[in-house]
Parts: C-alpha cells; sequence; structure tokens
C-alpha cells in the first residue's frame, strides 16, 4: 500500500475509481489501522500500551489465572496428559509424551560439535567465541556468561529473547514464560522451601494442592487463589463430577464459596458420592500422561499428597521400550519426572519389554555430528542409564540421575575436558572439574578451595566482577581467570597485577547508594555521603540513610534499607514522608494498610513500643530467658543499622554486618560474636555457636523442637510445647517469642528463606537496563505517567473506544504474551510477538533466531574513511530453495570496523496444512533428519552509496540442520573477506553459471558458490548449489 500510494503521489498510477485504493488518515492520536480500526488503550504509542499493560499484570496478577490460558506448544502432537507442552519440554531429557515422542533424535543436538572459533554452550548449540563471555546472553541457556539471570519477572514483562527464547538448564522445571524453578512441586509444602512459578504453572490442573494458601483449580487448568470463586455448574454435576468438586473441596480446606467442608469434615460428604478408596484427582496425568494419583476417602485431607500412585507406561529406556507397563506404589517424595523413568525401566517386567524403539543402546556412538565428527560419548550414567555427551562430565550440574557425571572419583576430566578446556573452569589440579562459566560467582560453591566463587580463594568475589550488558570490565578478566585455571600452579595466589587490576575497576554511577557493597572497601554505600548528596530516581524509594531501593520492595518483609525505614522503620517516631517518597505513594493510606497487615504480628509486642523501639534479645541478656524485661527485649529503632551490635545474633546490622563464610551480608543468619561464625537460623541448635552461652540463648529463642527438626515445633520459653506454631503468624506463646525472627516472606507469599539474602534484589539491580533521564521539553509538556491513565466510559475518547467494561478489565490479561488492542465493535484484537501465534497468542511458535553481525577486518574496508558508505545485509530464510520471510540490516563500515552491535532476526517456519504436515512427519524420521536439510539462512551483503547503484559484494549461506526442533538460534560472525582468486580456491574461477548470470563465492564455505541473474535480467530459475526462487518473470536485481 505504501508504495502504490508513493507511485500515485508520482502520478505514475492512476487508480481510475477503484473503491478499494484509498487510504485514512487517523484524527485521533490513539487510532491507528487502514482503516483507522484499532485504537491504543494507553498512551498514542504502541510502546505506551504495552508498558500499561504490563503494569495491569503486575497490579492485578490473579487475573491473569482468571482470563489467560494456558501457553501450549501443539505442533508436536501426543499425549501429554493434562498440563499441555512447552515447547522446551523437547529434548530436556524427560519424557513429557507417551512412548517419548518429545525426545526423538535429540542425540543430534546432545552430541553435537563445534567449530575451533566457537563456544559449545552446554546444551550442545554453538555460538561464535567472541560471543563467550561478552556480556550478553547468547547461548539459549544463558551458559555463555557469568551472570546470573533473574527470572521471576518474565511473567510481568513483555515478551522478550531472555525469558521467552530461553530454555532451562538440567534438573530445572519450565514455567513456560522463561522462569526455571528446581522443584516442581514445592508449593506443596506448608512452608516455603523453594520457589513456585510466578505464572504458576506448576500449580495448573492440581491448584488445591497449595500448601500454604486457598486455591481453586479453574475449568481453564489455571488457579483462582482465594475462597470467592462460585462454580456455575453446581445443579447439573453428574456422580463422578459431584466426587471431583468434593475432593477439591477437600483438599483445598473448602476454598469454593459453596464448599459444603473444608477439609475436616469431608468425610461424610464424600462417602456418599464417592467409592470408599481410590478417588482419582486429578482426572489425568499431571507429572507424566501415565501417572494417576488417587486418594482414600478417610484419609487425612490436611496432607496435600495422594495416597497412591498408578502407572501406566509407555516410555523409552536404553536399548529398549517398556509398553503399558502398570504398578501401583505409594506416594514417593521428592522423586521428579526422570526418577521414575528411571526406576520403571530398572523395574519392569519382562512380558513388557519390547526390544525397539527405545533409545539406542550404545548412545548412536558410531553416529557422526552434522558437521562430520564422531560422537564424544563416554558412558558415565552407570546405573540410570542416560545417554549424555562427554562435555558433561564435571561440568557442575549433574545430568546423570545416580550423579556419577560429577563423581569425583569415577570422572577423568583429562580427556572429558580437552577440547573445550579454553572456556571452562578448573578448581584446581587436585580437583577434577571441568565447569561451565555461569557457575562463577553465583554464590554456589563448586570448588572445595572456593575458587569458583572467590579469585584463588582470595577476599575478591567474583560475583562482584561485572561483565554484562551495561558493565563489561570484568569479561576479559574472566577469560584470563578460566584460562589460569588449567595452569600448574593453579593453588598458588601468585597473581597479584590482575588483583590489582580489578580491584581498581569502575563501578557505574547508579551503583553508589543502591543498598549493594560493589567496592570492597564499601565507600559506595557511606551513609554519609548517601544522605547528604544522593538523589533517587523518581520511581526508587529513598531509605533515611540517602540509599534508594526499588519501589516493589518497600513493605515486602525484607529489610532493604540497613536501618529498616521501608520496613519497621517506615512510621517510626510518627516521622512524615519525604516529599519524594510520597510522590510514589500518593496514597498514605495504602502504605499504612501494607504496614498493618505486614507487621500486626510481631514477637515481644506487649513489652516494646513498636512505634519506636524493635523488638529482639539484646546481647547482654542472660541465658535465664523467663524473666522478660523492656530492658532486655527492645532497642530504639534508631539502633537499627548503625554499626553496633544490640541484638543478639546480630540482626539490627544484618545488613551492615558481613557475612563469616561467604560474600554479601549477614542477612537473617546468627552472628556468634565472640567467635566470629556464622549458622543458619533453622540450625540454632543443631550448629550451635562455640560460645556455649550463645549457643544456648540462640536455640532456646529460635527453639525448633530437635525430636522433630522438619516439623515447626516451638518450645516456649515457659518450656510449654506448641504444635505447628513456630512462624504461623499467630501469638501461641505468652510473650509472642513464637514468632520471633519469622521471615515475614512466608507470610506474604514471597521469595523463601533458603535463598541467599536478597541475592534476587542484587542480581536485578546489577543487570537492569538504567534509564536515562532527561528533561522534557518545552518544560510544560504534560507528563502524564501511564499508571495514572485510567480507562473510563466517561472520558472523552471518541465512539470507537471500546465502552463495555468487562473489555476494559480483559484488555491487558487475554492476550497471554502478546497485546491486546481494542477495534471499534468492542473486541479485543491481539497482536503477537514473534514467539507466539494464535487468536489469543496462546499458543509458541516454531522459530529461528539469528544472531550476526559483520566482521571487516580483513575486508577492503579496514582503512574506509567514507562515511557515506553503507552495507545492508539481506537475510532470506530458505525452505527448498523458497523464500519464506526477509530481514534487513544497515552497517556502516567506519563505525564496524571498531566497534559492532549484534543484529537479531525472527524467521518462523511456516504454519500452513503442508508444511506443518511435513515438519510433523520429519520430526519422527531420522534418515531425512540427517541427510535433507531444506532450511537454510541465506545472507547477502551489499554496498550502497550516494546515488550510485548498489553492489552485492558477499554472499553467505548457512543450511538449517536442527529444524525439527522447535526453537534453534543461529549465530555467527560474518566474516567479509577478500576474493580468494589467487589461491584457487574460488569456485567463481571455473565459469560454472550460465552466461545471464553472475557467480558468487560463499564465504562461509568457499569451496561452493551460488549463481545470481545479472542486474536486470528477468530470470525464471536460478541454477547452482543454492538459489534465490522468486515468483516468474520478477526483476532480479541487487
Amino acid at each position: 500500500m505504501v508504495e502504490e500510494y508513493s507511485r500515485y503521489i508520482k502520478q505514475s498510477i492512476k487508480l481510475e475509481n477503484d473503491d478499494s485504493k484509498y487510504l485514512c488518515e487517523c484524527n485521533h492520536s490513539q487510532s491507528f489501522g487502514k482503516n483507522c480500526e484499532y485504537f491504543l488503550p494507553a498512551g498514542t504509542t504502541f510502546d505506551a500500551t504495552i508498558q500499561w499493560e504490563m503494569r495491569m499484570k503486575l497490579d492485578f496478577p490473579w487475573r491473569i489465572q482468571m482470563y489467560g490460558d494456558i501457553l501450549c506448544y501443539t505442533t508436536l502432537i501426543c499425549d501429554y496428559g493434562l498440563l499441555c507442552l512447552d515447547w522446551r519440554d523437547i529434548c530436556d531429557g524427560k519424557q513429557q509424551c507417551m512412548s517419548g515422542y518429545d525426545e526423538e533424535n535429540c542425540d543430534k543436538l546432545e552430541f553435537n560439535e563445534c567449530d575451533d572459533d566457537e563456544y559449545r554452550c552446554m546444551n550442545g548449540m554453538c555460538i561464535p567465541d567472541e560471543y563467550f563471555l561478552d556480556g550478553e546472553y547468547d547461548c539459549m541457556d544463558f551458559t555463555d556468561e557469568k551472570q546470573l539471570f533473574d527470572d521471576e519477572n518474565c511473567t510481568y514483562q513483555a515478551a522478550n529473547l531472555e525469558c521467552d527464547d530461553r530454555i532451562c538448564l538440567p534438573n530445572r522445571w519450565s514455567c513456560g514464560d522463561g522462569q526455571c524453578i528446581k522443584q516442581r512441586f514445592d508449593f506443596q509444602n506448608t512452608k516455603l522451601v523453594g520457589i513456585d512459578c510466578t505464572s504458576k504453572r506448576s500449580e495448573y490442573y492440581i491448584c488445591e494442592l497449595y500448601g500454604r494458601y486457598k486455591r481453586w483449580t479453574l475449568p481453564n487448568g489455571k488457579c483462582y487463589p482465594s475462597n470467592r470463586y462460585e462454580e456455575s455448574n453446581a445443579k447439573n454435576r453428574t456422580i463422578d463430577q459431584e466426587c471431583i468438586y468434593l475432593t477439591k473441596c477437600a483438599l483445598s480446606q473448602g476454598a469454593e464459596k459453596q464448599c459444603p467442608c473444608n477439609g475436616t469434615s469431608c468425610v461424610d460428604a464424600l462417602s456418599k458420592v464417592c467409592p470408599p478408596v481410590n478417588i482419582q484427582y486429578p482426572n489425568g496425568g499431571i507429572i507424566a500422561p501415565y501417572i494417576r494419583h488417587f486418594y482414600n476417602a478417610t484419609r487425612n485431607w490436611k496432607q496435600k499428597h495422594s495416597d497412591l500412585m498408578v502407572f501406566n507406561a509407555t516410555i523409552k529406556c536404553r536399548g529398549y521400550m517398556i509398553y503399558q507397563y502398570t504398578t501401583i506404589l505409594p506416594y514417593l517424595f521428592e522423586y521428579d519426572l526422570r526418577d521414575f523413568e528411571v526406576f520403571l525401566c530398572s523395574n519392569s517386567s519382562t512380558s513388557s519389554i519390547i526390544p525397539m524403539n527405545g533409545y539406542d543402546t550404545y548412545c548412536y556412538n558410531d553416529s557422526m555430528t552434522f558437521n562430520n565428527h564422531p560422537y564424544y560419548f563416554i558412558d558415565i550414567c552407570k546405573y540410570s542409564r542416560e545417554c549424555i555427551s562427554a562435555y558433561r562430565i564435571g561440568d557442575g550440574v549433574v545430568n546423570c540421575q545416580d550423579k556419577m557425571d560429577e563423581n569425583q572419583n569415577e570422572i577423568n576430566i583429562s580427556g572429558a575436558c580437552q577440547n573445550v578446556q579454553r572456556q571452562r573452569f578448573r578448581c584446581s589440579s587436585e580437583e577434577s572439574s571441568c565447569l561451565h562459566v555461569n557457575n562463577l560467582g553465583d554464590f554456589d560453591s563448586n570448588c572445595n578451595n572456593n575458587y569458583d566463587e572467590s579469585w584463588m580463594g582470595t577476599d575478591m568475589m567474583l560475583s562482584k566482577v561485572d561483565c554484562n550488558s551495561q558493565l563489561k570490565d570484568g569479561c576479559q578478566f574472566i577469560r584470563q581467570y578460566i584460562t589460569i585455571s588449567w595452569s600448574s600452579n593453579t593453588n598458588n595466589n601468585n597473581n597479584n597485577n590482575s588483583t590489582l587490576h580489578l580491584s581498581s575497576t569502575r563501578i557505574p554511577f547508579r551503583a553508589y547508594c543502591d543498598t549493594f557493597w560493589d567496592l570492597y572497601s564499601k565507600d559506595d554505600e557511606n551513609v554519609t555521603t548517601c544522605r547528604t548528596w544522593w538523589i533517587c530516581l523518581e520511581e526508587q524509594w529513598q531509605c533515611r540513610t540517602g540509599q534508594c531501593i526499588n519501589k516493589k520492595w518497600v513493605l515486602d518483609g525484607e529489610w532493604d534499607c540497613i536501618d529498616a525505614s521501608d520496613e519497621e522503620s517506615i512510621f517510626a517516631f510518627n516521622a512524615n514522608l519525604s516529599d519524594h517518597n510520597m510522590a510514589l505513594f500518593k496514597n498514605l493510606s495504602i502504605l499504612q494498610d501494607m504496614f498493618k497487615r505486614m507487621y500486626r504480628i510481631q514477637a515481644f509486642s506487649t513489652i516494646c513500643n513498636l512505634s519506636t523501639e524493635y523488638p529482639c534479645l539484646r546481647v547482654n541478656v542472660s541465658d535465664d530467658l523467663y524473666t522478660m524485661s523492656h530492658n532486655r527485649l527492645c532497642i530504639n529503632l534508631k539502633q537499627i543499622g548503625d554499626g553496633y551490635l544490640d541484638c543478639l545474633g546480630g540482626v539490627d546490622e544484618r545488613n551492615v554486618q558481613e557475612h563469616c563464610d561467604r560474600p554479601g551480608m549477614l542477612g537473617r543468619d546468627f552472628l556468634c560474636s565472640s567467635s566470629k561464625t556464622c549458622i543458619a537460623d533453622s540450625s540454632a541448635c543443631s550448629a550451635e555457636c562455640p560460645n556455649t552461652y550463645e549457643a544456648s540463648i540462640a536455640c532456646k529463642i529460635y527453639g525448633y523442637n530437635n525430636d522433630r527438626p522438619k516439623v515447626k515445633d516451638y518450645r516456649c520459653i515457659n518450656h510449654t510445647h506448641k504444635i505447628q506454631a513456630r512462624c504461623d503468624g499467630k501469638y501461641d506463646c505468652v510473650f509472642g517469642e513464637d514468632e520471633y525472627m519469622c521471615d515475614r516472606r512466608n507470610l506474604s507469599n514471597a521469595k523463601p528463606s533458603n535463598v541467599l539474602y536478597r541475592k534476587q534484589k542484587e542480581l536485578y539491580v546489577r543487570n537492569a537496563e538504567q534509564k536515562l533521564q532527561l528533561p522534557k521539553y518545552p518544560l510544560d509538556t504534560n507528563n502524564t505517567k501511564l499508571n495514572d491513565i485510567f480507562m473510563s466510559t466517561n472520558s472523552s475518547i471518541p465512539t470507537i473506544t471500546p465502552s463495555s467494561e468487562v473489555t476494559s478489565i480483559l484488555i491487558s490479561y487475554v492476550c497471554n504474551r502478546g497485546i491486546g488492542v481494542p477495534i471499534y465493535n468492542g473486541y479485543i484484537v491481539c497482536f503477537c510477538p514473534p514467539q507466539y501465534y494464535g487468536d489469543r497468542c496462546q499458543h509458541h511458535s516454531d522459530r529461528v533466531t539469528v544472531y550476526l553481525h559483520l566482521n571487516l577486518s580483513q575486508s577492503m574496508y579496514t582503512e574506509s574513511t567514507d562515511s557515506a558508505i553503507v552495507l545492508k545485509l539481506l537475510v532470506l530464510f530458505l525452505c527448498k530453495n523458497q523464500v519464506l520471510t526477509t530481514n534487513e540490516f544497515h552497517v556502516r563500515p567506519v563505525v564496524a570496523i571498531t566497534t559492532y552491535s549484534k543484529k537479531i532476526g525472527y524467521f518462523l517456519y511456516s504454519r500452513s496444512f503442508k508444511f506443518l504436515e511435513e515438519k510433523r512427519a520429519r520430526h519422527f524420521n531420522r534418515s531425512n533428519i540427517i541427510h535433507e536439510h531444506q532450511y537454510s539462512i541465506l545472507i547477502d551483503a551489499y554496498e550502497l552509496n550516494v546515488d550510485k547503484t548498489p553492489v552485492l559484494i558477499a554472499v553467505w549461506q548457512y543450511p538449517i540442520y536442527f529444524d525439527y526442533l522447535p526453537v534453534f538460534r543461529l549465530a555467527k560472525v560474518l566474516r567479509l573477506t577478500k576474493s580468494t582468486e589467487i589461491d584457487g580456491r574460488n569456485p567463481c574461477l571455473k565459469n560454472p553459471c550460465s552466461q545471464y548470470q553472475q557467480c558468487y563465492q560463499l564465504l562461509n564455505q568457499k569451496s561452493a558458490h551460488i549463481c545470481l541473474c545479472e542486474h536486470s535480467m528477468n530470470c525464471s530459475q536460478l541454477l547452482s548449489l543454492s538459489m534465490h526462487l522468486y515468483s516468474e518473470g520478477s526483476n532480479i536485481s541487487p
């Protein structure tokens, strides 16, 4: 349309009363589209609408459950049970489909070999070595970078590469949107022991099993968060449906409005409509399609786990398949899907074994990779029998279910790591290891000497070495550190020059006064400086110390300000909030309500004046705790964070005192001040302080019953025992000591206490993109914020605005990971990012992401100073030489010769019936996958100059070997080199093309060529190794 309008303006065409040829001028700043049929719900730009819809999801997260869909990968058709496939389930080493259909031909990626100038990601994909440790994630599993990724907010972000194209590491479960968690079923515990999926995907179809709050499974499988939901089909339920309904009531403690029982009185109701034993819930497989769960009607319904697990499995084993193997077991705690597979393969009966269709007995060790290398296989998984690449041995991640790949007594690193050791870290010459770089500085020590967390075992923390998208000063240092780790003297700390260089590394401007230590001297968090000079960003909360924190951290149950002025001390001494902080929370009553909910229950509240005092055991408290008094239990709120230990265990200085054993703050651990040792609060009795006085006090006040350490029973100071009383949000002991030093995030459904103190927040701050805030001109511009925008039928928006209140509520949620936009008739249209498709963007798309950059170091542009020259990269996605889609990028040589930026593009596989059927069939056709490579990426480089004809100067072509995977990433450096005519390798010297075609050497395969039509020639067919296929009669020109 744009081109036609341009020709019309130039009068090169005439419309001649063609009613279909018209353009609409949209006269409202929020409308757009060919017929102005779309209307932005917030702001006047698409970006403003995106930001507003993300804010709505963050502010009202449960509407995502009510109005959204479960995201599904539908290209592969199989029996997956109740919960549909996520694209990350394909080739993740676990069989989510019956018969293992999701694990077909995965060995091709598992044993893939990279070229010498590439880095091998943990999952087998390859990226250029230049992209390794460059501060930007290029591997889809993020194993090419050191910094950790805060994935808990992916649900509330617009679709992006970091979240929606990320795959999880082994032994992690995918939440479907880029978040990965360790244990899928941790949500069933009554106390937080792990991180849940923010999206709630781990809970789908079994929401009633949530251990800490009442939840109800909706008809769409998602979860409703409270007991306000009311089912609509109450009068029309069958007997079986009524049984399931009552089972849900029992498990959820009455989470639906009409539930006749709350879990303690459900036996009678269940006995009327359900069988006395073997009530199945949910009505399908949830761990795997072959596992069903059953409950007895007379059980204790407060227990969330099922009584029996019934297996009817058809899965792959190494060397064979087990077919419809049936067994019954009690509920198995701590088992994940791979544990069940190993158990079934090891214990199946002979009659259920089919000696075909399983994984290859010898792990295809006689096969060749796509680039003609033999599989690098060492049979290390002796008992669990996985087929894993030798590159996984000793890499710091357990890949064998029997853990033999990380067993120091079994592995031989010198052989397994030889090909990749320049990009892997070795702990020492005495400790076999071949660690991926993402293990360095991750707060989880993999080395006995702790070298993966601190530089050569010194106090230099690797977590503080910057190598991220914002600051890359430390990237080269980490590369050097990896190289040093393989030298013979890795146990000697003799690299003072590197240490001195690193310790003088600059820190970003906004790293000052952000409550995290970035300098070893901690001068970046000097309270006097911060309080006197520092100005926070307008969207940040400013502590009384002058430091700045994220607004979302205020009253979240965790101290972020060192003086607790974001938590208990926020309203201390009836002080008014600063104008800056009041601007963040315009309604003070909202903050006051949040404060009351968070801190309504505090230990010793009957003794301390909570408006001016903080309740804690003072350091001079005696061993006899029964006599409680004010001067033993309360300190002034102003003493918090003042650098002096006033409370036993250092609880008042938790954000000032350094931890004894690891980099960072003391946090919630207990400081034995006399010995400078730190113990976890949950280990106050089992891991005692060396000083018996401190040990006695710590054990008494934390009060865990050593006879039942996993049960939160509590022994009060007066020696009475309270069952399940510790940190339950209620006063059970006389002085409320059972609620002393409780992690309030347990009571507010936030992060668990077993995560390192403030670790995720620090990761967020260190990797967040800083906004450049400049004044807006003219100065009187209306600067209305997005969160001030309110959709209303009373606004002055034209009549095309949707008038339905329901539509206004739904618009941010119905499109899932897409963006909802209303149209003139009141309906919502979903604009899907490339990772998704469907009328509600509810399906994962099949795609290739391409990462490119142009290297001109050996080109004719090395000495060019002509800033008018621009190189255009035309990238074509081909299938059987047919162009499916294109993308283009531009590079200016005078800039690219010294610096480069990666060019990133999405290329989607066609979802036409023909292409879809071919892709589904190809998934199971091993021979076709190995020998036929119908998809490729073709790249043409054109030189553009002012008033000159564009000239095609280079061509590259890369086959897509892994097109049978849902998502694949091709990362290449395009090396623009001069012609190789002199050495005779240029195949175009033989004139292989026809008289009307021009021959071009492929720069990535210099023995191959491509024939393209000469400029201005009409070609109906392009011959040669590879070709552009254009429509017949088209004008082929650069």
